[in-house]
């Protein structure tokens, strides 16, 4: 029985614990019911890792191979207009991420 115990523990730590399996983040940015193009996005913590949205608003971020971002920041016109939260826990027990490759999000900024 401790056995199997044991060997439940592992497993679920294996799976719980392990690192996200994507490697971009990505996603789309509109406002007032329109793409935003040239949109620049960055890793909050990096921001050196940054691309551009294209004409549709999608953009696509290579993630760094040793961590996640929390927040990716918006910068249009030199200016910070928003952030996209990356990682979100559910009940403190759940991680959930959001902008990557799996999910393609979209931001939806106020209208000027």
């Amino acid at each position: 029985m401790k056995t199997i115990l044991l060997l439940l523990v592992i497993l679920w730590s294996s799976v719980c614990c392990s690192p996200p399996k994507f490697k971009h983040y990505a996603g789309y940015i509109y406002q007032a019911g329109r793409p935003v193009g040239e949109a620049e996005i960055f890793e909050q913590d990096n921001p050196e890792n940054r691309t551009q949205t294209n004409q549709d608003g999608f953009f696509t971020l290579r993630k760094r191979a040793n961590g996640v971002s929390q927040f990716l920041m918006v910068r249009k016109n030199d200016t910070v207009i928003d952030s996209m939260q990356v990682i979100r826990t559910a009940g403190g027990e759940q991680l959930r991420y959001y902008f990557t490759e799996r999910t393609k999000d979209t931001l939806f900024l106020n209208p000027d």
